[in-house]
């Protein structure tokens, strides 16, 4: 006999669990891929921040230490009151980045008031705040 194809067959093969579920494992495994990316990417911004952060205060620290001195414990503490000053000071104007590499909440706060209200430069930031931490951080848990 011969199997016939009425529409509600063709929907029953279509609704089949083995066949609305067959992409699942690959949609799952590429989001999880994207995630792990993405938390690799955090990880590495804060990583290189930290760097920066710990190059700067050395060089810093160096900057300060007064070879004049002979007594070792004396530049030392010279250097250490020195380094405080320098690092209290304001830098540029007050542009300071933030401690954990959160480079979208830099750029937004670095943006002057004009450029964030034109609409092509809005677009550009609603798409570039989907990689940004902030974003990242609340949409992922």
């Amino acid at each position: 006999y011969l199997i016939r194809s009425s529409p509600e067959l063709m929907e029953f093969h279509a609704n089949k669990v083995s066949n609305k579920y067959i992409n699942l494992r690959q949609d799952l495994h590429n989001k999880l891929k994207e995630i792990l990316d993405d938390k690799a990417m955090n990880l590495h911004d804060i990583l290189e921040q930290m760097e920066r952060e710990r190059f700067r205060k050395c060089q810093t620290r160096y900057t300060s230490l007064n070879m004049r001195s002979m007594d070792f414990y004396r530049a030392v503490r010279e250097m250490r009151r020195e380094e405080r000053r320098v690092l209290n000071q304001p830098e540029m104007g007050g542009r300071q980045s933030s401690i954990k590499g959160n480079w979208y909440t830099d750029l937004l706060r670095n943006l002057p008031n004009e450029v964030k209200t034109i609409w092509y430069y809005e677009v550009i930031i609603q798409k570039i705040g989907k990689y940004g931490l902030v974003e990242n951080t609340s949409k992922q848990g």
